[in-house]
């Protein structure tokens, strides 16, 4: 029988601490049973495998990144939401580096699809595209583009590619200015052919 106050979640945020310190790597059932106070064999009454503690570490840190973003743009719209939206993006890559690092491994190793986890999120970003007068494939093509270049900044500063001392919210406040201004600009270019 499990000891008494060691459950899956206890496991699971467990495992998030140690990812969030060291990276998945460091993730062991010897350090996670030291941590609780457990022997490693009585940790598989809760996981199955390391490769699905992992799984459910990565659904753990698309769950915080998730309400993270959502609280970034309650109340606000516009460029100002999505300027938000990539700021906690970029902010929650640098301060969980090892958990955001999981969630890369998500995306390519995992079944299940990451859209069904950020649907409230996605829905948000549409209705800022909206917003901007966008329509819904002009919206995703929006969406697809903020999202690449927040997850590039995050991607790059995580692995020390910046030498620049500007910060990474600066750059990524151009780079969304500029892209806006683009997206407006190809408005008018095709409203002045119709």
């Amino acid at each position: 029988m499990p000891r008494a106050g060691v459950d899956t979640e206890k496991v699971i945020l467990t495992a998030a601490a140690i990812t969030d310190e060291s990276g998945f790597d460091a993730v062991t059932l010897k350090e996670i049973s030291r941590r609780l106070g457990v022997s490693s064999p009585s940790l598989y009454k809760h996981i199955g495998s390391l490769g699905e503690l992992k799984e459910r570490v990565s659904h753990y840190a698309m769950k915080q990144l998730k309400d993270r973003l959502v609280r970034a743009v309650l109340g606000r719209s516009g460029v100002d939401a999505f300027r938000e939206i990539g700021m906690a993006y970029i902010r929650f890559a640098r301060e969980h580096a090892g958990l955001y690092e999981t969630m890369q491994w998500m995306n390519v190793a995992a079944d299940v699809p990451e859209e069904s986890m950020f649907s409230d999120v996605v829905q948000l970003i549409y209705d800022i595209g909206a917003a901007l007068g966008a329509d819904e494939l002009e919206a995703s093509h929006i969406i697809r583009t903020v999202r690449s270049m927040v997850h590039g900044f995050a991607s790059i500063e995580s692995h020390k590619g910046f030498a620049h001392e500007s910060s990474v919210e600066s750059s990524y406040e151009y780079a969304l200015e500029t892209f806006l201004l683009g997206v407006q600009a190809r408005r008018e270019t095709e409203n002045g052919n119709t």
